[in-house]
């Protein structure tokens, strides 16, 4: 087996949030995909499974901000003019905007997500050895105003960014 090491790829990224560069992060950026699927077994082969359908796909991006203040913390849904709202009722699809991570270097692959939500669900660190972090989740959303196709409607673009993978 051949293997290209100039597809094998390192380093951190750049997030963009609705138009706003989000800063220095800590940890990585993570995005983390799960393809939720029901498998289909009969009673004649017992536990034994014979086939699998998807049943749809969730993708969602974590990461800590360093850069924190009172403009980044402002962007979760439920914040407005500096006040944490519970944020009952708060539909996130609503709230939705774009979202795109981007490699620093200049390879690797650029993830274009049409509606993300910022989720309140976050980490503030504070000790005296971390710098404080702002820990973030973003739940992705299909882009239904794109066209449907056999694989469903697309909840990210994935775009490859100059020589590497």
């Amino acid at each position: 087996m051949n293997i290209d090491a100039t597809k094998i790829n390192l380093g951190p990224c750049f997030l963009t949030f609705d138009s706003n560069e989000l800063g220095a992060t800590a940890g990585g950026v993570n995005i983390i995909g799960e393809m939720k699927t029901r498998e289909i077994k009969c009673d004649q082969s017992g536990e034994t499974v014979l086939k699998e359908i998807v049943t749809g796909a969730s993708l969602q991006v974590q990461t800590s901000l360093l850069e924190m203040d009172l403009a980044k913390i402002g962007l979760f849904p439920n914040v407005n003019s500096n006040t944490f709202y519970d944020g009952t009722g708060l539909d996130l699809l609503d709230v939705s905007k774009a979202l795109v991570v981007t490699p620093v270097a200049d390879e690797g692959v650029i993830w274009t997500i049409a509606k993300a939500a910022l989720k309140a669900n976050f980490t503030i660190n504070n000790d005296s050895e971390n710098p404080r972090a702002l820990g973030v989740t973003f739940s992705c959303y299909p882009d239904t105003s794109a066209t449907r196709t056999a694989y469903g409607y697309p909840i990210a673009v994935i775009s490859e960014l100059g020589g590497g993978s």
